[in-house]
């Protein structure tokens, strides 16, 4: 704790770890002191502490004028109000990190809806990962109407997405990554969500499709700008698929898996292609021609 007096003051970057880990514990005089230490650090951008010592009221008030710009939720159980009028108002505020998390004394997991209704208000959001409870991801996927400056959004729930995220739109989106699963009867919805989201360069998802995976391959196919894609199929058709055809013309990596099958019986196509990356696979010739 002594050195969080002599932190230089122009430090933008900042994680706090406890050298015996979990089993450290400091009284409540000395996390006033470490939190009193923090605001002295007038240009920090990214701050991590332990989540068993959350941050104080007066510290989520500071922030307020503040240059951070990164915050994971975890250290943040201050009065929702409080979080509710700070949070937006933040000028160097960009991105957020909600995950699960465990409650230490009934080891279940703490909420996190409460969240979501607080994330809406911050439309100068420009990156989002969000890892939900079970059955709280319907309630962020509303939330996410009106963050159209959003460049980076990930949502990890294994449940089967809205429809209603299909009809979102962010202007300025490259990078999406998802695990909540796409059903056979919601192609038609992400083909037009691709075909509105032309600046996608990253691309994660999830399929669970008995019947469309070629309908599922070529509406990835029209993502014109996309150079990274991570697929997922949860199952494949009843017919074999020899391999994935076609690819975006972009493509530079694919990772493409199926937990029924082993990796290599998963294959691409016999012609040639502009791939630099697949499966755990380089293509030299590829790389020198890109």
């Amino acid at each position: 704790l002594d050195m969080v007096r002599f932190l230089p003051p122009q430090l933008a970057n900042l994680t706090f770890w406890f050298h015996h880990g979990d089993d450290a514990s400091l009284q409540d005089d000395q996390q006033d002191a470490m939190w009193i230490g923090l605001m002295q650090l007038t240009q920090l951008v990214y701050l991590y502490t332990p989540a068993k010592y959350p941050c104080p009221e007066r510290f989520v008030r500071w922030m307020k004028q503040s240059q951070i710009a990164h915050l994971s939720t975890t250290m943040y159980t201050a009065d929702k109000q409080v979080l509710k009028e700070v949070l937006p108002a933040m000028p160097s505020l960009r991105s957020i990190h909600i995950y699960r998390d465990i409650d230490m004394q009934t080891f279940g997991l703490k909420p996190t809806a409460w969240m979501a209704p607080i994330i809406q208000t911050c439309p100068q959001l420009t990156r989002l990962d969000i890892q939900p409870n079970s059955g709280d991801y319907s309630t962020f996927v509303e939330a996410l109407t009106g963050l159209t400056n959003l460049v980076h959004l990930r949502i990890d729930a294994p449940e089967e997405i809205p429809t209603s995220l299909f009809s979102l739109h962010f202007t300025h989106l490259t990078d999406l990554n998802m695990t909540m699963i796409i059903s056979d009867q919601m192609l038609p919805d992400l083909a037009d969500f691709l075909g509105r989201h032309p600046n996608l360069t990253q691309l994660g998802l999830t399929f669970s499709c008995h019947e469309g995976f070629g309908q599922s391959v070529a509406a990835l196919a029209t993502c014109t700008a996309l150079t990274s894609l991570h697929r997922t199929d949860q199952q494949l058709p009843d017919h074999q698929i020899h391999f994935y055809e076609p690819l975006p013309p972009s493509l530079r990596r694919l990772t493409w898996t199926c937990p029924a099958l082993p990796d290599d019986s998963l294959t691409l196509p016999p012609a040639e292609h502009t791939l630099t990356h697949f499966q755990n696979e380089t293509f030299d010739n590829n790389i020198r021609l890109h």
